[in-house]
């Protein structure tokens, strides 16, 4: 939560920590004038924004003796500073706003420049180390004057320079407010004054006044802009009229800091008299203070408890909350009345009605606020209505009546029959009731009476009617659920019962559900108050769950050439027939127990019967054609394969038809049919009688061919066992024995397998499958020995991937890896290399390393004899020494001078100086320097260091 402490008083804020008002950050501070300010509690880092004010433009005058004098003037400008600080809560510090400077005032021969505008501070306790944080204001604008006394050129001009941008001190950021502009004057052309320069901003610097020179002056000059957030802008210039007498006075900044503009003057015809215009105020500048508050606001307490209704005319009541540790709370009546707060409880005293309001405080300051609305009794206006049955079955009985609820409201309830109320005084009763009459109710408070309501009672007969259950009697098979009903009556229960097995749903009204699965008598009683009993009962019936289908009745011998015939069953409820015949006829009727059937040739005549339940029920009868004895003779194989050949269907005796699906065929082609049964009809006439004979033949699919051949394998693979589906077929191809595709020296590129299978009824498939055989691997792996036992290696083909396994040196994936050896030995070294395909090989090298050691390598003698006998002349430092390139050797004197400098491009020792001057007899020493050796400066063990003798 974001706070703030002051107080507003004429102009200063001062401080008063018995009295706290806490306001939210930011704190703005705009208006000129002195303020103290104290940090709030919970507060420990402040942000200080201070901006200087805005300069003044400048005034004009002007006197006119001849005609045309002109004076112009320009505004000024303000700045910026801001920087954090470390705070404690209760410090006091300083502010001074800054005021905008007031524009110049024209007077009689003198025109006053604008004036600076106000600089702004903060300070106190935190500022001490760096100073007051300040804001500079713009500097005002100069002042113009205009007037040639009668003497020389009537035109006479003046122009007021414009004002400069104020700065900031001792901030963490500071920006300059920008530059006034001149004004400008001319004979030819409308004057303009100067503009205002722009306040600077928060991150960025106020821009300069626009800028005009000679004519045209065809606007006014624009005031500049002010700095990003916060920043004031310059106010515009004033453009006078050339044609006519103008004077007008300059324009306002903007806030924060911007620089007022001048004002000008044109004069054509005003004769010999001054004529004045004041130059525009600066914006006033301002102090900004941001913070946030280390600590929690209290939360907001828990609902008032306490009566929301007070007697009519006021009354006191007692209210409390929850009460929270280190929590004080502050209570508040908006209506008459005196209320006493005391910690976490008040009392309220009050004549009306109002809001109460209790507000939590902290350490950090005050929390959400929590209320509750109190209002006073008035006398009952809501209209009183009666809910409770007016038309009773028979006396004795007692029943429920409901008035609407009013609060606060007492219900008097009076009954001119003969009847006892019980719970009078409340808005429901119970009424024990005789005889009929009216029932009255009326309602008050402590303010008076309310309305008044009353309701008819009278008393009906004690006899009533049951009328018969309505609902379905006939269930399905296995039983279901149905509705049943009898009349609603009122004053009246129900009491429904079942015999059969079953559940009823609703019992007690006067409809039910019955969920029943056999029959049974389903009975309700009714029963009213007064004791009269009635009861109606129906019957329950189920389906049966079996048919009894008689034979087909009809004649079973039609003559030649067809007939119509009548053919029936017996009639049984709840069942559907189906007829059908598998002859060449016509059935009329389908659906019932009896049809009629009009057929041309043999056949069989069936009926299927179904109930409800399920159960079917079949008979048939065979109905043949009285003709000549003719036999057909047509035969086709049980099976064909889907490739088989064609057939093309004949019979004796010839010239019938063909028919398959009520289609006319003449040949069975196999690979247009789908796989099935399929029955072929062969029909002829002889002597008016129709003869007819079926064949069957199965159309068979043809095995459907699989094997776990892979697209590809890797060149060099173990030997795979290829596993064809379905199994016993016969398979071939390169590389093939059995199932086993050995592959251990099949050569790269594309191969194939075939397979050939016959299945039980002759149908035979076959496929053939390409594999590819991948490049053989062919890895170019070199390496190099460096020193210190340092061994690069290089591979030949990008295109592979290589997985180095150098025992105890680790590995590597890296295609040119190096290793660092520990010394001389031999050393395994296992490549694994893949190619784009997945395939890889593992290869093997051996790297042996016999490296010779420093003092192996280093042979230098004790003693030289350079007198050019061919024997002894010097000594030569080993090539081998320089492998890696870091050795060098120095011989000095005994005086430590370096007479002589050896390294591998000079190895070689004559008795003689670097610059070839002979040295004379006597002891040297020398001294080497190698990383590798492990010599520095000759230190570092017995090698490093020795002597060397000349003898001549």
């Amino acid at each position: 939560m974001l706070y703030s402490l002051r107080k507003y008083f004429f102009g200063f804020y001062f401080l008063f920590f018995n009295f706290v008002l806490f306001s939210q950050s930011p704190e703005t501070f705009n208006q000129p004038g002195t303020y103290t300010w104290a940090v709030p509690p919970c507060v420990t880092s402040i942000t200080v924004k201070v901006w200087g004010g805005g300069g003044g433009g400048g005034g004009t005058s002007s006197k006119h003796t001849i005609k045309d004098e002109e004076a112009c003037t320009q505004g000024g400008g303000g700045g910026f500073a801001t920087r954090t600080y470390a705070v404690t809560p209760g410090e006091i510090y300083s502010i001074v706003v800054g005021a905008g400077g007031a524009g110049g005032v024209g007077a009689n021969s003198t025109a006053v420049a604008g004036a600076t505008g106000g600089t702004s501070t903060f300070s106190g306790p935190a500022t001490t180390p760096f100073g007051a944080l300040t804001g500079f204001g713009g500097t005002g604008g100069g002042g113009a004057t205009a007037y040639n006394n009668n003497t020389g050129n009537h035109h006479i001009g003046s122009n007021g320079t414009g004002g400069i941008g104020g700065t900031g001190a001792n901030g963490t950021t500071i920006f300059t407010g920008g530059n006034a502009s001149d004004g400008s004057h001319s004979a030819s052309c409308a004057d303009i004054s100067g503009a205002g320069g722009g306040g600077a901003g928060t991150t960025g610097n106020g821009s300069n006044g626009q800028q005009i020179g000679g004519c045209p002056h065809n606007a006014a000059m624009n005031g500049g802009t002010g700095g990003v957030n916060d920043g004031g802008k310059g106010a515009d210039g004033i453009k006078n009229n050339i044609a006519s007498k103008h004077n007008k006075d300059g324009n306002a900044g903007s806030p924060y800091g911007g620089g007022g503009s001048g004002a000008g003057i044109h004069i054509s015809n005003w004769t010999n008299q001054w004529v004045l215009a004041n130059g525009g105020d600066g914006a006033s500048g301002a102090v900004i203070i941001e913070y946030v508050t280390d600590g929690a606001l209290p939360s907001q307490p828990s609902v008032i408890s306490g009566n929301t209704v007070l007697p009519c005319g006021g009354g006191t009541e007692n209210y409390s909350i929850v009460n929270e540790p280190g929590v004080t709370y502050t209570w508040s009546y908006s209506g008459s009345g005196t209320i006493t707060g005391n910690g976490n409880t008040a009392t309220l005293t009050a004549t009306t009605g109002g809001t109460i309001t209790v507000t939590p405080a902290g350490a950090c300051g005050n929390g959400p606020s929590r209320t509750i609305n109190i209002t006073t009794d008035i006398p009952p206006t809501t209209p009183v209505t009666i809910t409770g049955p007016t038309q009773i079955a028979c006396t004795g009985t007692q029943h429920t009546y409901t008035a609407n609820n009013i609060p606060n409201t007492i219900y008097t309830w009076t009954y001119s029959g003969n009847g006892t109320i019980t719970g009078n005084g409340t808005n429901e009763i119970t009424l024990d009731i005789v005889t009929g009459g009216t029932l009255t109710v009326t309602t008050s408070n402590s303010c008076g009476s309310g309305s008044t309501n009353s309701i008819q009672i009278t008393i009906g007969q004690s006899t009533f009617t049951l009328q018969p259950i309505q609902g379905n009697t006939l269930l399905p098979c296995g039983g279901g659920t149905e509705s049943y009903s009898v009349n609603a009556l009122s004053d009246v229960t129900y009491n429904w019962s079942y015999s059969g097995n079953g559940t009823i749903t609703g019992n007690g009204t006067n409809s039910i559900t019955l969920n029943a699965t056999t029959g049974g008598t389903l009975t309700v009683t009714a029963t009213n108050s007064c004791g009269t009993v009635n009861t109606v009962s129906t019957q329950i019936t189920i389906d049966q769950s079996t048919v009894s289908l008689q034979p087909i009745q009809g004649n079973t011998l039609i003559p030649c050439g067809g007939a119509t015939g009548n053919y029936s069953v017996n009639s049984l409820p709840d069942v559907t027939y189906n007829w059908s015949y598998s002859g060449v006829g016509t059935i009329t009727g389908n659906g019932t127990n009896s049809i009629t059937l009009n057929a041309t040739s043999g056949g069989v005549l069936t009926v299927t019967a179904q109930n409800n339940c399920g159960d079917l029920q079949t008979q048939s009868i065979t109905i043949t054609l009285d003709s000549p004895n003719t036999t057909i003779n047509f035969s086709l194989p049980a099976h064909l394969c889907k490739n088989d050949p064609a057939i093309t269907l004949s019979a004796t005796p010839a010239g019938g038809e063909f028919t398959s699906n009520n289609t006319v065929i003449t040949v069975i082609d196999p690979s247009v049919l789908n796989p099935g049964t399929y029955t072929i009809t062969y029909a002829v006439s002889e002597n008016s009688c129709l003869f007819t004979a079926n064949q069957s033949v199965e159309i068979r699919q043809l095995p459907v061919l699989s094997n776990n051949l892979a697209a590809e394998y890797c060149h060099g693979s173990a030997a795979v066992n290829i596993q064809f589906s379905p199994a016993g077929g016969t398979a071939s191809g390169e590389y093939l024995t059995g199932t086993t595709l050995h592959l251990e020296n099949a050569v790269p590129g594309p191969h194939s397998v075939s397979y050939t299978y016959t299945d039980s009824y002759g149908c035979t498939s076959s496929r053939t499958d390409t594999y590819t055989i991948t490049e053989k691997i062919s890895p170019d792996i070199m390496y190099e020995k460096s020193c210190n036992y340092l061994v690069n290696f290089h591979t030949g083909n990008a295109a592979y991937t290589y997985y180095w396994d150098f025992k105890e040196k680790g590995h590597s994936t890296a295609k040119n890896p190096s290793v660092q050896f520990d010394g001389n030995g031999i050393y395994p070294v296992d490549i694994t290399v893949t190619d784009s395909k997945g395939c890889s090989v593992t290869v093997q090298q051996t790297i042996e390393l016999s490296e010779n050691s420093f003092a192996d390598l280093l042979k230098i003698p004790n003693v030289i004899t350079p007198n050019k006998d061919g024997i002894n002349d010097n000594f030569e430092l080993n090539p081998g020494l320089f492998n890696c390139g870091d050795l060098s050797m120095l011989i000095i004197n005994r005086w430590g001078n370096t007479v002589y400098q050896m390294d591998q491009n000079s190895i070689k020792f004559e008795g003689k100086m670097s610059d070839g001057k002979e040295l004379s007899d006597g002891v040297y020493f020398y001294i080497i320097t190698s990383e590798k050796f492990g010599c520095k400066n000759g230190i570092g063990g017995p090698n490093c260091n020795g002597v060397i003798s000349i003898v001549r």
